[in-house]
């Protein structure tokens, strides 16, 4: 069955890949080690007369991030610099590709949606453990920090020597957050589901808050409310946000004459105003550079932006001033790209599952969209493999809608059609004709 379907060659290049990951998150000179393996089993499938990579939506988004990485190699005076965030874009395409080469029944798709959100788990957890204590308690006045109590564990891992930072963690749990709601909420029903969902869904949400990040905050809220709520929970919602604020007013001791100047000295607008430098900097590195960037990880070099700090605190300034303003382009073009697959496979999917797939994974990437634009886990970071993970994920649920409707077609031939659904699967579900086909 194996050689005929060429199953074994999808699992093998997804297996080298995960394999080699460890060269691409923390690379060396081993690196090339990991490169030929891979280059290996893509020429094993050309040998076998196979498709390297899967034809997606979004493969012009791709593709031009692609040359625009390969053209930083050049713009850059010092490779060895910029070399983990290049590997680690290289690290999340390969890995996206292969992904959706093996993720095509629906026992492996149900089976990748809850390892993404026990890999999320998993990473809430360790995060939590090894995250290092920001000194700036949210909550100061009525209770104390919280996650000093908790135990640290210095991982030493490189590039979080000390601690990882709460800020990039809260927003890559963005992406799991959504999914691991609507999941739990659609197999409340199991006594299994309901529990071990309300564990996960617990965990993550105190992990969040622990990370003390009004931007995972805003951008959590403003997600699950435009994605998720209906029409009337959207006004409760609205309401009991503005009673709660009111309440914290009151207990706090303001008077009505007082709000001027709490919205003069509010501390959101405090941090938007501190961004202002970070917001500049980049502006003035994308002026330099329009077209190709300053190059991938060296933004931080530029004394406003410092090295530790190490973005530009938006993930669009960022990337457009280290890759250029065609990667800003290819990039949005691959999140509009994202949005439209969850949008098709929401409306017309006859499956419940998938629609509550697609709804968590849109909402994810909506609510990391508002967190990027006042912060930024720039292209190529460790934590990225999840951007890259639940972009895979939401391609294969288009995939397995598109080759489900088309089989649903009276008379179609796959032998005959096969060309036309690689080249333009919507218009393969809609205007096949199944006369003609006979």
């Amino acid at each position: 069955m194996w050689g005929n379907n060429k199953t074994w060659i999808n699992w093998l290049q997804f297996a080298s890949i995960v394999l080699m990951s460890p060269f691409f998150l923390f690379p060396t000179l081993k690196l090339a080690w990991a490169v030929t393996a891979i280059l290996a089993v893509i020429l094993a499938r050309l040998i076998i007369k196979d498709r390297p990579f899967e034809r997606t939506p979004i493969d012009w988004g791709l593709g031009i991030l692609s040359i625009q990485i390969l053209a930083t190699c050049f713009v850059v005076p010092d490779i060895e610099f910029s070399r983990p965030k290049i590997a680690g874009v290289v690290f999340g395409l390969l890995f996206y590709y292969a992904l959706i080469k093996v993720l095509k029944s629906e026992r492996i798709l149900k089976s990748a949606l809850f390892g993404y959100v026990g890999a999320g788990l998993a990473l809430a957890i360790f995060g939590l453990l090894g995250m290092y204590r920001t000194g700036e308690p949210v909550f100061s006045r009525f209770l104390t920090d919280p996650p000093k109590h908790f135990p640290i564990v210095h991982w030493k891992l490189p590039g979080a020597e000390w601690g990882f930072n709460p800020n990039p963690l809260g927003g890559t749990l963005l992406l799991i957050v959504p999914v691991a709601v609507l999941l739990w909420y659609h197999y409340r029903d199991k006594s299994a589901g309901c529990i071990g969902g309300a564990v996960v869904v617990l965990t993550l949400a105190v992990v969040i808050f622990f990370t003390q990040s009004y931007g995972v905050w805003i951008a959590l809220f403003i997600g699950f409310w435009a994605a998720v709520l209906r029409a009337r929970w959207k006004r409760i919602c609205l309401l009991s946000l503005a009673l709660t604020i009111v309440a914290v007013i009151f207990m706090k001791g303001y008077k009505p004459s007082d709000l001027p100047k709490i919205a003069e000295n509010n501390l959101i607008r405090t941090k938007i105003e501190g961004r202002y430098a970070y917001w500049e900097a980049a502006l003035k590195a994308i002026s330099r550079n329009p077209l190709f960037g300053v190059g991938m990880n060296r933004l931080r070099l530029d004394p406003r932006i410092g090295y530790e700090r190490a973005h530009a605190h938006n993930q669009l300034l960022h990337t457009a001033a280290e890759l250029g303003i065609p990667a800003l382009v290819a990039y949005l073009t691959i999140l509009i790209g994202a949005g439209w697959m969850c949008l098709e496979v929401y409306r017309k999917s006859d499956s419940e599952w998938m629609k509550v797939a697609a709804r968590g994974l849109g909402t994810g990437q909506l609510a990391f969209f508002i967190f990027g634009l006042g912060d930024a886990l720039p292209l190529g970071s460790k934590l990225g493999i999840f951007f890259w993970i639940s972009l895979a994920l939401i391609t294969s649920l288009y995939h397995y809608l598109v080759q489900n409707r088309i089989r649903k077609v009276e008379g179609y031939d796959p032998r005959r059609h096969r060309r036309a659904i690689a080249h333009d699967k919507s218009a393969a579900i809609y205007r096949f004709d199944p006369n003609r086909a006979r």
